[in-house]
């Protein structure tokens, strides 16, 4: 299948490779998750059915995460955090107690 052959394996690997290197330079376990290619139509006014573009999601023990997305024309990285503890003190604890 050629998806298989030109995108899908190709990531997988890409997406193991990485993992392992987050989780030697982070100290943890890190998991990799590539997203679907499929988009959701219901309510697009475009009407293609794939995403242009790649994600593959990478998450550890802790709450940070990282997202790396290349597509036509460009590479988009990420990092940040997936989830916050609401009982944590610090700067966003106004932020949890406001929202």
């Amino acid at each position: 299948m050629r998806y298989e052959r030109a995108l899908a394996g190709p990531s997988r690997l890409f997406a193991a490779e990485l993992a392992d290197g987050l989780a030697a330079a982070s100290g943890a376990p890190v998991t990799a998750r590539i997203y679907r290619p499929h988009r959701d139509l219901r309510f697009a006014r475009d009407k293609t059915p794939y995403d242009a573009h790649l994600h593959i999601g990478f998450s550890g023990a802790g709450p940070g995460a990282w997202l790396v997305g290349p597509e036509p024309g460009r590479l988009v990285i990420g990092d940040g955090v997936m989830g916050f503890d609401p009982a944590a003190p610090g700067p966003l604890a106004g932020l949890r107690r406001g929202t």
